[in-house]
């Protein structure tokens, strides 16, 4: 029987090894994103961040994601929010359909009945666990900034993320947040190119 010396493995298998590790950590997804010109100078506009549309299976997933936006835009100091429970009353004392949010010229009405400069509205078409070999978490949004005087879309951007890990399995809440940080980035990145 003839015995194989023993041999070092060859940079192409750590390379190999390295880009399978990578892969194992990274995140999937698709983005776009849009802000308008006039949108640049109005980082002092006051915002609320109105519920999403739920367009998914999960029952909470509207309310989920908007909150996390709307945290998202305040850690950055994006604008001026609202506060939600202040929002609600209002929508509540108005009697506003709550299920009618997500369309750009209601929007702009509450917008007007809010007394703020614009709203951000949007829809959650994917909050779930893919399933599969593994399941991943995958999230889906899309979110509209209506300026409240003339109805003018000024930031308009959607995410789609799926999750992937190979060492540890990652939870949906946590796929949301970074979803929600992508979409903060591109409006922050496009509007403050210094910052």
């Amino acid at each position: 029987m003839k015995v194989l010396p023993k041999t070092k493995p060859g940079r192409g298998m750590l390379l190999i090894l390295g880009l399978l590790v990578a892969a194992g950590c990274s995140l999937i997804g698709e983005n776009s994103n849009f802000v308008h010109r006039e949108l640049s100078t109005g980082f002092d506009l006051h915002v609320a961040v109105l519920p999403f549309e739920n367009l998914s299976n999960n029952p909470t997933a509207g309310v989920a994601v908007s909150q996390l936006m709307a945290t998202e835009l305040y850690a950055r100091k994006a604008f001026r929010i609202m506060e939600e429970s202040e929002m609600r009353r209002r929508l509540t004392m108005r009697k506003v359909d709550m299920d009618r949010l997500a369309d750009a010229a209601v929007a702009r009405q509450v917008a007007i009945q809010l007394g703020v400069d614009a709203v951000l509205i949007g829809s959650v078409s994917e909050f779930a666990y893919q399933h599969g070999l593994r399941e991943e978490p995958a999230v889906g949004v899309n979110v509209q900034l209506i300026r409240a005087r003339d109805g003018l879309v000024m930031w308009r951007a959607s995410q789609s993320l799926m999750g992937s890990n190979f060492w540890r399995r990652q939870s949906l809440i946590q796929t949301t947040q970074q979803a929600v940080n992508r979409l903060v980035d591109g409006l922050v990145g496009a509007t403050l190119p210094e910052a």
